[in-house]
């Protein structure tokens, strides 16, 4: 018998301004930005989204928006005969006070409402792996096992940059280059499908992909070739400012 799919809304932050891409965001947000005529960069999100079998989603914009409003409008239309499935437009909602959003951890507090007005689920191997965590890490931090997820040593909870920053940290100190959790997600599953080709199965479980489609999307044979040729240039980088490092602290010797 077929597994019946889990309620699962996604949240897709689109407000950027995108400062680093001007002039192309003088008069739209970074996700309107025009890319191979006809798209725009939010669709390679939306596709991913759509393609994992998440289509019940909540775009939220906010910077000079219009242009991404009408596209969204223009193409990604529902029916509407399928209540689970819309892409619907989510402006800040000021709940909280008269701000903006101010980070995408308060644009998910804003709109916390919609969430609960959807009744989303949390699929079961997500929920399998948070009971897991709940019943032998937060013990051992002295944490109440029904509280927040992320603690420090003394139980007290951290937030989200904190987390991100120490994360980063973790992969730059182990590795020794920058790199992002997202970019080391698919390092790590790229890695194990060169020593283990035919393991798509498990390179999908530690993606967290719905199908393994998506999974040989972004860690198939074509993206994996891409991605060593990416890291082999990340780690010659790292070894030439390894050298040079080690020159500069090299002790100048005194002439006469």
């Amino acid at each position: 018998m077929a597994r019946r799919r889990a309620r699962v809304l996604g949240m897709i932050m689109a407000g950027g301004k995108g400062e680093r891409l001007h002039p192309l965001t003088r008069e739209r947000s970074k996700p309107s930005v025009p890319f191979g005529a006809r798209y725009r960069i939010i669709d390679f999100v939306l596709s991913n989204f759509v393609n994992s079998e998440m289509p019940s989603l909540y775009v939220l914009v906010q910077y000079k928006s219009q242009s991404l409003i009408e596209h969204l409008r223009l193409s990604w239309r529902t029916s509407g005969m399928l209540p689970d499935y819309f892409v619907t437009v989510v402006p800040p909602q000021m709940r909280f006070g008269p701000a903006w959003y101010r980070g995408t951890a308060d644009a998910v507090l804003q709109n916390l409402n919609v969430v609960e007005d959807f009744n989303a689920e949390v699929p079961d191997d997500v929920a399998r792996r948070l009971r897991w965590y709940r019943r032998h890490i937060l013990p051992r931090l002295n944490a109440d096992v029904n509280g927040d997820l992320f603690v420090t040593s003394k139980g007290v909870r951290k937030d989200q940059r904190t987390v991100t920053i120490q994360i980063t940290r973790l992969i730059a100190d182990l590795l020794g280059i920058h790199m992002t959790v997202h970019q080391f997600r698919h390092l790590a599953g790229a890695s194990y499908l060169d020593a283990n080709p035919e393991d798509t199965e498990s390179a999908r479980a530690l993606l967290g992909h719905a199908y393994s489609k998506t999974t040989r999307i972004y860690v198939g044979s074509a993206s994996r070739r891409a991605s060593r040729a990416y890291n082999r240039f990340l780690f010659e980088q790292r070894e030439a400012l390894i050298l040079k490092r080690k020159r500069q602290r090299t002790p100048k010797t005194k002439k006469g």
